[in-house]
């Protein structure tokens, strides 16, 4: 199964790969302003502040109850951080100039 997911994931850069150079491309292009990254912290802010809030609910149930249902809903939550995370780690590489 894990042998799939790699496939499929390699097979997904391996097509996505000209549409991110292009898009990297036009991003390059028109620059971002500081208030655009003040704009993105904010949001940015504003939205792991709100999850943290959730996702430390959902974290501490799991460690005071643990079953299989917390730890799937702790998992769930980690997933999510960790996306949040890379969402927002790719849109903060705009401004690094």
């Amino acid at each position: 199964m894990k042998t799939a997911a790699s496939v499929l994931a390699i097979a997904a850069f391996a097509f996505a790969s000209p549409a991110i150079a292009n898009h990297h491309e036009k991003a390059e292009m028109a620059a971002p302003t500081a208030a655009d990254a003040e704009a993105f912290l904010a949001a940015a802010e504003k939205d792991l502040f709100a999850f943290s809030i959730e996702a430390g609910q959902a974290f501490w149930v799991n460690s005071t109850y643990l079953i299989d249902d917390t730890d799937a809903l702790a998992a769930r939550y980690g997933a999510i951080g960790t996306e949040k995370s890379v969402k927002y780690a790719l849109e903060a590489a705009k401004f690094q100039n």
